[in-house]
């Protein structure tokens, strides 16, 4: 294992318990970097310093990418506990199922850092990453509770095309997001000008994460983004062993994870009939393991990256998705 992890007041090495760094992991299927930012929200008391809340950004975004600093700042503060924003890459750009062992990566790491208390987060190719994350911490470190996981827009929930996907992803995000922008700017007034300001920096940091790649293994890279894109179209064979309480999020206006694949017609609207069918048909098709399983349907801003432009009120929704389910369990 090779350590780069740092502290940026001290400059001294840290490894996995440094608030920010760099490691490197060996698995089976080839070494994999993994790349970590913590955050944590100063105004609010911390439950546990073994408590952490675990966000797993989609592709081409990385741990620290400005759009992802701000959804996992909200994490931390509504969580009240840290949260580390954490990307991955595996060294070998062979591997059709590349997911899975830069889950295990992110396992050891979690595992190193002496972390006890997980809500696991993961949105697009992250989800699909966390879900695998999840599976691996139960079967590997039973000792580590997994108090929740939260899937956000997640691939691996069905079976697709993946030169679909790739297009989907790219439509959603020069097509589809431009005029959502426009109108709001001109609806919201300077809630739109935030609006935009986001978008923007969502924007850049998808664009400057797909160049980065490319430049650093140019002739790798069509191959790459071929497998990975292969590796999300697949519905997730760990998926119906999660026990954990899950809360999934999805724009209904997103192309990439499109909620029709997941609930039954007519279970659109937020009455209890519709949430308690939504759930049956998400426990019988996918997480048969798990006991509570809570999906929200985002209306406004739903594309596919509903977490970046309204940040605060997805992780302070998801979470007290998750919170509630604990208390309406303990009544029963």
């Amino acid at each position: 294992m090779e350590s780069r992890g740092f502290n940026p007041e001290s400059e001294r090495t840290l490894g996995p318990s440094a608030p920010e760094g760099a490691l490197q992991y060996e698995t089976p299927s080839g070494k994999v970097s993994v790349d970590w930012k913590e955050f944590s929200d100063p105004s609010s008391e911390r439950k546990s310093p073994d408590e952490a809340v675990v966000y797993l950004p989609g592709a081409a975004l990385d741990a620290r990418s400005g759009s992802v600093g701000s959804l996992t700042k909200e994490f931390a503060k509504y969580g009240k506990s840290s949260a580390l924003a954490i990307s991955s890459r595996i060294d070998n750009p062979d591997v059709e199922a590349s997911q899975f062992p830069q889950a295990e990566a992110i396992r050891q790491f979690i595992a190193e850092r002496g972390l006890k208390e997980l809500t696991i987060v993961g949105n697009s190719q992250g989800g699909n990453k966390a879900i695998d994350l999840t599976y691996l911490l139960q079967e590997k470190n039973p000792e580590i509770q997994i108090k929740g996981l939260v899937l956000i827009g997640s691939g691996g929930l069905y079976e697709q095309d993946s030169s679909q996907v790739l297009k989907r992803f790219f439509k959603d995000a020069a097509i589809n997001t431009p005029p959502a922008v426009i109108k709001n700017l001109f609806k919201e007034g300077s809630k739109g000008i935030d609006f935009v300001k986001t978008s923007t920096r969502v924007g850049s940091d998808i664009s400057m994460g797909i160049v980065k790649e490319a430049f650093r293994a140019p002739k790798e890279f069509p191959k790459r983004v071929k497998l990975e894109a292969s590796d999300v179209a697949r519905r997730n064979e760990h998926a119906e062993h999660i026990r954990a309480p899950i809360v999934m999020v999805q724009g209904t206006a997103d192309p990439v994870s499109n909620y029709r694949e997941l609930i039954p017609p007519g279970s659109e609207d937020q009455s209890k009939k519709s949430q308690e069918m939504r759930a049956a048909e998400l426990k019988e098709k996918l997480f048969k393991q798990s006991e509570n399983i809570s999906i929200l349907l985002a209306q406004k801003k739903g594309s596919h990256g509903v977490q970046y432009f309204r940040p605060e009120t997805v992780a302070k929704t998801s979470l007290y998705m998750l919170e509630r389910m604990k208390r309406d369990k303990k009544k029963e």
